[in-house]
């Protein structure tokens, strides 16, 4: 696992890892005799074990692993002031699991061992911890409390202590200050641990005790060892004891195990240290410095893994800890700054730091009370024999095992999981499950969603989805709350989307308006179930997708004439699947175009203009068509709204028909009311002009111009002084020899079919020369 994450362990990997299996009794049934207790403690050849007077029920012989127990072979011994043989059982409740021996009151227990005389071994070592059933950390020290003893018969020496605040050899820097060696009384000892108490984890584990909860006794310590001192030449006896005080209704154990010789004891030996001046044996603190984080102190900083305390213990890789030479346990205790300020973090004065209770393990929980300080382990190395020593040494900062400030905890959490059926249908139900939130929050809140939205009310481990959520993928956040810890929100995988819903139709959508060209059809889209909230449209002519068509009216085209029209519509809502209808089909129609009656402006007269009017015809941009009449004759027809009268309309009424043409109508015509009838026109004259000689013999010609309109025919009378001459009825005339002497004029006459004939005389010449 990562050196720098402790994570959760599934239950059977950790027991592995800690040594701790869930056995439910002891081994034996009945109380052990010598040779049997002899056995459990491995006791090495010509060791005597006894139990003196004591009540048999007082001893047993367990082999459930537990607290680093057995510390050597496959059992070890309990020793207790009640039934031993309660420690274990199951059957017990978890109150008082024992009760007194023998007659009422305090109870004692012993084992004792006879040592024989030996020229070699000088130190008798035996493994223990002490179990209780009374309250701890709650009264003063002085207050009487049970005890477990570890003595040499006519030594008043007490080799069980537990060291206090530290396995300190080292001296000055205030070290003083820190508590002491105390001897293994209830009110004295300081460092206490619950079995199935999850702040107490297993090595590379979080939450997962490393005490199983399989003893009724309230709480251990540690395991310990006892070093007595064997003096050369003769047989000494060892004691080791538990004892009530005051009362035999709340027991004590004492757990037992490992009796071995060394060539002295710890303190009286050479000493051993760790590989100094080489980086990869530095130890750190790893873990997030959080309240309710692990932090864990990894002996070997170099490596990947973080080293086990008694890695070298069950390892035969000799530096597998760290320390050397192999076999070397460690021990631990951690130390909380005196004050929050990070000034004395790095302070190798111990005055400046104190001993954090139960805190002797590898692994330690940071509480409240230690948000804001920075925290500190100091470890010892543990060998039969050698001189006990603790690092980081004095003013050795570059050896000090030491964090930032603990601030608020974190949480390593994994995504939630949801009960999901494929697909998930409404009216189903989902649950939410919190796969693992490390370390374990003191409360959950749960919020669902729908493609994102949060679904109003919905903040329980299970959601009721409703039609609003069909459609939708559901999703679910779980927040994990704890006194110290920053919230922490994990989203779970999508299920789903939830299957949609069926909508229903009662009446089939329709189209409406007039099916013709021109026209603008609509859609009744019909009855529903539920109302969709919104429609899509595709009209289409034959049954073919009309390009664009896609609103909810559709003008037909010109070329849709003769054609049938259907509409395809569609409605959506959310959580139902959308559903499509088609409506009956229109066949298409010629549009008709309106238009009013045309109006015509002017006088009646020939050679006037006529205007005609055609207003609000329909589409615009349709062609018109212009035809005027007089009477039934078909004087003009063109785009031209104007008239001319021509002659051949006199007498006559003029009519105006209009009509119109586009592609998808049917021609239409409006014909005008008749005019007044057509009066005659009047020409346009001017006096006519005699051009020559007057002179006999000579021709003189009639000049007219000015006369209108177009097409104005001409007869001409010649006259001398007044009088018409015969036969001269030509544009020009040749002088007779009669006109001598007199003067010559010319008269016009002006015809044009429809107008008033009008004649004109010249002006006379001069009198005619001979």
């Amino acid at each position: 696992m990562s050196r720098r994450v402790v994570t959760r362990m599934s239950a059977a990997a950790v027991l592995v890892l800690s040594g701790c299996v869930a056995l439910a009794a002891p081994a034996t049934a009945d109380p052990p005799d010598a040779t049997a207790l002899a056995g459990a403690l491995d006791a090495p050849a010509g060791v005597v074990v006894g139990t003196g007077s004591s009540d048999p029920l007082a001893y047993a012989v367990a082999d459930a692993q537990f607290n680093d127990f057995p510390s050597s072979g496959s059992s070890y011994v309990l020793l207790s002031t009640g039934k031993a043989a309660d420690v274990f059982s199951s059957t017990v409740p978890d109150d008082q699991p024992s009760t007194d021996l023998g007659t009422a009151g305090p109870d004692t227990s012993t084992l004792t061992l006879t040592v024989p005389a030996s020229d070699t071994a000088r130190c008798l070592l035996v493994d223990f911890a002490m179990g209780t059933e009374e309250r701890v950390h709650t009264y003063v020290p002085t207050a009487p409390s049970d005890r477990l003893s570890v003595k040499r018969a006519g030594d008043t020496t007490e080799y069980a202590m537990n060291t206090g605040g530290a396995y300190f050899s080292q001296v000055g820097q205030n070290y003083d200050k820190v508590p002491g060696a105390v001897p293994y009384e209830v009110n004295r000892v300081d460092y206490w641990h619950q079995p199935g108490d999850e702040n107490d984890p297993a090595h590379g584990a979080v939450e997962v005790p490393r005490l199983p909860a399989i003893s009724s006794i309230d709480n251990f310590s540690s395991r310990d060892t006892a070093e007595v001192p064997i003096p050369a030449g003769d047989e000494h006896t060892v004691n080791i004891s538990i004892a009530d005080a005051n009362n035999g209704l709340l027991d004590s154990v004492a757990v037992v195990d490992h009796v071995r010789f060394a060539p002295s004891c710890s303190y009286s030996a050479a000493g051993m240290s760790p590989a100094t001046g080489v980086a990869a044996v530095r130890a750190v603190i790893v873990g997030h410095r959080g309240v309710g984080n692990v932090l864990t102190l990894d002996p070997v900083r170099a490596t990947v893994d973080i080293e086990k305390y008694d890695n070298a213990v069950h390892d035969t890789h000799v530096d597998g800890n760290g320390w050397f030479p192999g076999q070397v346990e460690l021990r631990f205790r951690w130390y909380r700054a005196a004050t929050t300020s990070t000034t004395n973090c790095y302070s190798t004065a111990l005055v400046n730091w104190s001993a954090i209770p139960d805190a002797d393990r590898q692994s330690y929980v940071p509480t409240n009370i230690d948000k804001n300080h920075c925290l500190m382990a100091l470890v010892t190395g543990v060998k039969d024999g050698y001189r006990r020593e603790t690092f980081p040494t004095t003013g050795s900062t570059d050896w000090w095992y030491v964090t930032l400030p603990i601030q608020d905890g974190t949480f390593d959490g994994q995504q939630p999981t949801i009960a999901c059926d494929i697909p998930p249908a409404v009216g189903s139900e989902l649950t939410a499950s919190v796969v693992d939130f490390v370390p374990r929050p003191d409360s959950y809140t749960y919020q669902w969603y729908a493609n994102g939205s949060a679904i109003s009310g919905q903040t329980g481990t299970k959601v009721l989805l409703s039609a609003a959520e069909a459609g939708k993928a559901i999703t679910v956040k779980v927040t994990g709350k704890r006194s110290g810890f920053d919230d922490r929100t994990e989203t779970s995988a999508p299920c789903g989307p939830v299957a949609l819903m069926e909508m229903t139709t009662t009446t089939a959508p329709a189209i409406t308006g007039t099916p013709s060209y021109g026209q603008t059809l609509g859609v009744d889209t019909g009855l529903w179930e539920p109302t969709p909230s919104s429609f899509t449209y595709q009209w289409r002519l034959d049954n073919a997708p009309i390009v664009g068509a896609t609103k909810s009216t559709y003008a037909p085209k010109s070329t849709d004439v003769g054609h049938e029209v259907t509409v395809a519509i569609s409605g959506a809502k959310s959580g139902y699947v959308p559903t499509s209808r088609v409506s009956d089909p229109v066949g298409i129609d010629v549009g008709t175009m309106p238009g009013t009656t045309p109006l015509v402006t002017g006088t009646a007269k020939v050679g006037l203009v006529l205007t005609g009017t055609a207003s609000d015809w329909q589409p615009a941009g349709s062609t018109l068509t212009y035809t005027w009449y007089a009477g039934d004759l078909q004087l003009k027809s063109g785009a031209s709204k104007t008239l001319t009268i021509p002659g051949t309309a006199a007498g006559r009424k003029i009519t105006l028909v209009v009509t119109g043409t586009r592609a998808g109508y049917g021609t239409t015509q409006r014909t005008s009311a008749p005019t007044a009838t057509v009066a005659a026109g009047k020409l346009v004259t001017a006096t006519p002009r005699i051009s020559g000689t007057a002179k006999v013999g000579r021709t003189l010609y009639a000049r007219v111009s000015g006369w209108g309109p177009y097409g104005v025919k001409y007869s001409y009378r010649w006259r001398i002084n007044g009088a018409a001459v015969g036969g001269a009825t030509k544009s020009s005339w040749r002088i007779p020899r009669s006109a001598k002497g007199k003067r010559i004029t010319v008269t016009v006459t002006g015809r044009l079919t429809g107008y008033v004939s009008v004649s004109r005389t010249s002006s006379r010449t001069s009198r005619v020369a001979g």
